[in-house]
């Protein structure tokens, strides 16, 4: 028996990639383990099934009931109401896919653990990705249809927000996109004026306000988002001297190059801390805070063990796995990745990569207007002639005095276990913070060879569904706390306290 369509909605527009994306395609590749997906063109394009996957999750958050999802994209017993096309890629000029790189270390050595290591290929930021779907209305009731294209309205809302993340990897600084250039376009199939005006391609366009607004499109209807408890901390730091992530690939004259990435104007090449190893640093650290706590230490690997296996018992702490994940479940705290300030021509830092001597290199940093930056040579030293080992000589290009965007946490609080309180997580992430003012744990890498190492300046929060914490605040300086001001201590402490009293309890540790 036929559906009973009383209207349709078609929606165009275009998905602005505000970071890399990754949406992987099938095995890997010579460039990257994990490669983009490609049509039978060669064309990099996201699946329809990858856009309708990320749509559906939202409608489930932001309705709360996945029958209500179900009715609009399909289950068992009914097919799915909205058509969503694949989406082909349109690059930025002369920007090409990057490379990242991720590795696991080992908690008790600090190096990187064996067979924990991958490369995945990345859409560059700026990246569009075309969007095209259909939505198909029934009779059934005016209250009915409203609340569907209120529904469908808040989508599209969230979009142009940058609050619905796409493909693989998004805790860790990609999938952030932004729809622009929306154009939604009503069909009413019920009337013979309406089939008419679909075939003409005269149907009469509509604005996201109409659909939140209701048939009238008063557009006074409040757009909420599905994230109904959460925390943003916006982290101002300045580098205390060189911090970089090494980049996968060496250049002529440089043994170990500093990651770049593609700016936010789309064309110009960026310095780049990004969120997987922003992430790395600040989890290790609450697994450090966390163990102490519970008087526990790292397990040893034993003959038999699996490389893999070890590592994620390694990693596997109380309260850490629910804000940072587990391979059972996605943790609540996103971070994105941290752009340097200077940005370079994209040509001027293909000339640092392909400079074959050290005048040539410092001409090149110099167009890049990197005067400070220099290629500083490192060597092993043989442990019997007091020398230099031999092939153990290496060079990392260095650049000082970078300011760099704020460290940016956002955690997603409804994300979490039913049994977890969320105050705890939050004064963890505080902790974590507060021992990064310290100075106890490095940012990026050769972390333990004078780099990485930071000062904080202040934080902005903003909460939502929590009780409210300062708008902007320094770390330290509190007398309850070493770390936080004293509000936010007996804000957060107290829950923090009581959970860790509790798993000491657990696991049968006094005092």
């Amino acid at each position: 028996m036929a559906r009973n369509v009383t209207e349709v909605l078609r929606v165009r527009g275009w998905l602005r990639a505000a970071s890399p994306v990754h949406i992987g395609g099938v095995g890997g590749g010579v460039d990257a383990d994990m490669e983009l997906a490609e049509d039978g063109h060669g064309r990099w394009y996201v699946p329809g099934t990858s856009l309708a996957g990320a749509f559906r999750e939202w409608t489930e958050r932001w309705t709360g009931e996945a029958a209500v999802a179900a009715s609009l994209w399909g289950s068992r017993d009914a097919a799915s109401r909205i058509v969503v096309e694949d989406g082909l890629v349109e690059c930025p000029a002369r920007a090409a896919p990057e490379i990242r790189d991720g590795v696991g270390i080992d908690r008790r050595s600090g190096t990187a653990a064996p067979g924990i290591r991958h490369t995945r290929a990345v859409l560059p930021r700026g990246s569009r990705i075309a969007l095209e779907m259909a939505v198909e209305f029934l009779g059934g009731g005016a209250e009915r249809r409203d609340a569907e294209r209120r529904c469908l309205g808040q989508m599209l809302t969230d979009l142009r927000a940058g609050r619905i993340a796409l493909g693989a990897a998004v805790t860790r600084g990609l999938g952030r996109v932004v729809l622009e250039e929306v154009c939604i376009r009503a069909t009413r199939r019920n009337t013979r004026a309406g089939l008419l005006a679909e075939l003409r391609g005269t149907d009469p366009p509509l604005r996201v306000e109409e659909l939140l607004g209701g048939p009238e499109g008063d557009g006074e209807a409040t757009a909420r988002s599905p994230v109904a408890r959460s925390v943003t901390l916006r982290v101002h730091w300045r580098p205390a001297g060189p911090v970089m992530v090494a980049a996968g690939r060496a250049g002529l004259a440089v043994d170990t190059l500093p990651l770049t990435t593609t700016a936010a104007d789309g064309c110009s090449i960026a310095f780049v801390l990004p969120g997987s190893a922003l992430k790395g640093a600040l989890r290790a650290q609450a697994e450090r805070i966390v163990r102490t706590v519970l008087g526990r230490d790292a397990p040893r690997a034993g003959q038999d063990d699996d490389p893999h296996r070890h590592f994620v018992n390694q990693v596997r702490v109380p309260l850490v796995d629910a804000v940072f994940g587990s391979p059972e479940r996605r943790g609540v705290l996103a971070v994105e990745d941290c752009l340097s300030r200077t940005a370079m021509a994209a040509e001027h830092w293909a000339a640092v990569e392909a400079a074959g001597e050290a005048h040539g290199l410092r001409q090149a940093l110099a167009a890049c207007g990197l005067p400070g930056a220099d290629a500083v040579t490192h060597a092993a030293i043989d442990r019997w002639t007091g020398g230099a080992a031999d092939r153990l000589l290496f060079n990392v290009l260095e650049v000082p005095g970078l300011e760099w965007s704020p460290l940016t946490l956002h955690a997603d609080l409804t994300r979490l276990p039913p049994d977890t309180p969320p105050k705890a997580c939050v004064a963890l992430l505080l902790l974590v913070l507060g021992d990064l003012r310290l100075g106890r744990f490095p940012l990026g890498g050769q972390g333990y060879r004078g780099m990485g190492g930071v000062s904080l300046d202040r934080v902005e929060c903003a909460t939502a569904g929590l009780d409210p914490l300062p708008g902007s605040f320094a770390l330290g300086g509190g007398d309850a706390s070493p770390w936080l001001p004293d509000d936010i201590a007996a804000a957060l402490l107290p829950e923090w306290g009581e959970w860790t009293r509790h798993q000491r309890s657990a696991v049968g540790v006094s005092g």
